[in-house]
């Protein structure tokens, strides 16, 4: 993994694009059930929520062509690009006190469609970096970075938000790793046309 790492640079690009995206869509995930149950203490609009965040995911397989006619890193800049502006909205909302759950729906749904875009371009976009034989090193490497700043994140903010942090933090840090995912996604080059 070690020789992944010096020889690619647009792999390490690529690793830390997919690490902090993937950071930056965990703590949404997370935030936005929780937060939703907590403000309204409503089952139902729960319930909405998370439906909303697994509707898309019915419709992955036909996203897959669409995917593969369209530049990759174009489509994953994209998709972060629309999770900042969400996420970003979400704390100038929260900073004005204004709170409405239908608002949150439909942001978690359009949250949600962008997830359904960047996923299988990254997927896609990884054989073009990368090997075929590095592959497996690839994905595992990326999980691993992945996992362990995931749960580096989420250790802090949960120490935050349980000694009294605003909602106001936890957008403000979601903002920030996107912004640093969607930095990455410049430096990130392939090969289609």
């Amino acid at each position: 993994m070690n020789e992944l790492l010096k020889s690619n640079k647009g792999f390490r690009n690529f690793l830390m694009f997919q690490a902090f995206y993937g950071i930056g869509n965990g703590i949404f995930g997370i935030f936005m059930m929780w937060f939703v149950h907590a403000q309204f203490r409503n089952p139902i609009y729960t319930g909405i929520a998370g439906a909303l965040f697994v509707a898309p995911n019915m419709l992955c397989f036909f996203v897959g062509p669409f995917v593969d006619r369209y530049n990759k890193i174009k489509l994953l800049r994209i998709a972060c690009l629309v999770n900042i502006l969400i996420v970003g909205g979400l704390l100038g909302a929260a900073h004005l006190g204004l709170h409405n759950i239908w608002i949150y729906q439909i942001l978690i749904f359009i949250f949600s469609l962008t997830g359904m875009l960047g996923r299988p371009a990254a997927t896609a976009l990884l054989p073009i970096i990368v090997k075929d034989d590095e592959l497996i090193k690839a994905n595992a490497l990326i999980s691993i970075i992945g996992i362990i700043g995931g749960i580096g994140i989420g250790v802090v903010l949960y120490y935050l938000v349980g000694n009294g942090a605003g909602v106001e933090l936890v957008y403000s840090v979601n903002f920030g790793v996107l912004i640093i995912a969607f930095v990455f996604s410049a430096f990130v080059k392939s090969n289609e046309k």
